[in-house]
């Protein structure tokens, strides 16, 4: 029988090394998993603290607020709808009741009362609610 060669021999080693790299413990993925799970609510809580107004809405007057004021504090209302807003207000006055939103195109009775305590409209600071 002809003795193994160099290059079969290291082959084998090599093999086997890698068999050995292969053993895999179930526990390590679980690990891994929380590891990365843990990573990512890290980076979700440093973004909300460095911008600390996505965790903090505060009512808006929507008689008197900017467009960007009113995208920023209530919720379903974007930028292009809070213009619509201020465009409505300008044009037909200040509203009395916050029911009068769903005057203006693309606001709904639904993202009225989503709202409802964050909508203020006159001077008094009340809710929409009072």
């Amino acid at each position: 029988m002809p003795r193994p060669g160099l290059f079969s021999i290291l082959h084998h080693r090599s093999a086997a090394a890698n068999d050995a790299r292969r053993i895999h413990s179930p526990m390590k993925g679980k690990h891994d998993m929380k590891y990365m799970l843990t990573l990512i609510a890290i980076a979700f809580l440093a973004i909300g603290f460095v911008d600390g107004r996505a965790w903090a809405a505060e009512p808006v007057n929507v008689n008197t607020a900017t467009a960007e004021e009113i995208a920023e504090n209530l919720k379903g209302v974007g930028l292009s709808k809070a213009k619509l807003i201020v465009a409505y207000r300008e044009a037909n006055g200040s509203f009395l009741h916050a029911d009068e939103l769903v005057n203006v195109k693309g606001i709904g009775i639904r993202t009225i009362d989503q709202n409802r305590d964050m909508i203020l409209v006159g001077n008094e600071g009340g809710t929409a609610s009072d």
